[in-house]
């Protein structure tokens, strides 16, 4: 077999690397911030075990949710630090609890970068809860300490977008008993120069470096959410998603990879045992749950998934059609459009402070 051409729409998920034994391919960054495999031919042997890998080559057996549920956590307080409900901490709480490791997406100390990372204390929660709009630039480490964990019979909880979920299961070859994957509808994955350049350029404003970042502040509640910044000197910046900038590019498709513009995984069918999304529109679907602190979507895809799901406690739950599902969720099977303002911005996109 041939290396791995690197494909058009490639996600960047890290599985060609993660599974090449002769420590060919190195995920390098491009002009937009965005990483993509090279290979160097020194070492290839052409095995082809990249390309087998990759999950944009290679068709999985995908299923579509049975059930659908309207979740959120009782705690007031873990909903309030959610994005939406709190489904994932109650997911994640229960995978701990049963002496399993919970991967997640959580910010370098310098909040300038993200990864995943494994948790196996219920108080370290905190750092893979809530949405991070930047694309994790993971090693192929994470895959190598998945696997090893699964191999031990360690409970394992994998959450991320869709393409690393499929990227993960790629990797792994086949499923396994104590392996939970999470995904959730995603819009796509902005670039990680943008969001240094953006952080960079609010510490210099602020005179002080970050502390802590929340994409979706509830303070004006679950539907009307800020992004909010904390900076060591007691400062803090805090701005309604609308007149974000970062989260205005990011919403209107203009930061994110070109690969999501075609995502191969945006679809209803997933490879997944849970999907999680914001039940937008519950008012009319599911009134007396709606108090603006936020609600989740959990799509279980999994007949796995549903046995954990009725083992968990602390939720409150209402079945939904898939109709009232989907209604305002257009992201899980439509693609994005591309926004033709992208190369003009990435093309005056300030490269020296993106590598700050």
């Amino acid at each position: 077999m041939k290396p791995l051409k690197t494909p058009k729409n490639c996600t960047g998920c890290a599985a060609c690397s993660a599974v090449c034994v002769h420590n060919a391919i190195s995920l390098c960054t491009d002009r937009e911030g965005f990483r993509y495999p090279q290979i160097d031919s020194t070492l290839c042997t052409e095995c082809g075990a990249c390309a087998s890998a990759c999950p944009v080559l290679n068709d999985s057996s995908r299923s579509k949710a049975s059930k659908i549920y309207a979740v959120r956590a009782t705690d007031s307080s873990v909903r309030m630090n959610s994005s939406s409900g709190g489904f994932f901490s109650v997911l994640a709480s229960k995978v701990i609890a049963d002496g399993g490791i919970v991967y997640g997406a959580a910010f370098s100390s310098d909040y300038k970068s993200v990864k995943h990372i494994g948790i196996e204390k219920s108080e370290d929660i905190y750092k893979l809860r809530g949405s991070k709009y930047v694309q994790c630039e993971n090693d192929k480490n994470l895959f190598s300490e998945i696997k090893k964990n699964l191999l031990s019979n360690c409970p394992v909880l994998f959450s991320g977008t869709p393409c690393q979920v499929e990227g993960i299961r790629s990797f792994l070859k086949k499923d396994y008993d104590n392996l939970i994957t999470v995904d959730m509808v995603c819009h796509g994955v902005p670039s990680p120069s943008v969001w240094r350049a953006y952080i960079s350029e609010l510490e210099k404003e602020n005179a002080s470096a970050v502390q802590s970042v929340s994409f979706r502040d509830k303070v004006s509640g679950w539907k009307k959410y800020s992004f909010t910044a904390d900076f060591t000197n007691g400062k803090q910046f805090t701005q309604i998603v609308t007149e974000n900038p970062y989260m205005r590019a990011f919403v209107r498709s203009v930061t994110i990879r070109r690969s999501c513009y075609n995502c191969p995984f945006r679809k209803p069918e997933r490879i997944s045992d849970f999907t999680m999304a914001d039940f937008w529109g519950c008012e009319k679907v599911t009134p007396k749950m709606n108090d603006n602190t936020g609600i989740t979507l959990a799509f279980v895809n999994s007949e796995k998934g549903e046995k954990l799901f009725n083992t968990l406690s602390d939720i409150e739950v209402s079945q939904v059609s898939e109709s009232d599902a989907l209604r305002e969720n257009r992201s899980m099977y439509i693609q994005t459009n591309y926004n033709f303002n992208r190369n003009y911005f990435f093309d005056n996109l300030d490269n020296s402070s993106a590598k700050d």
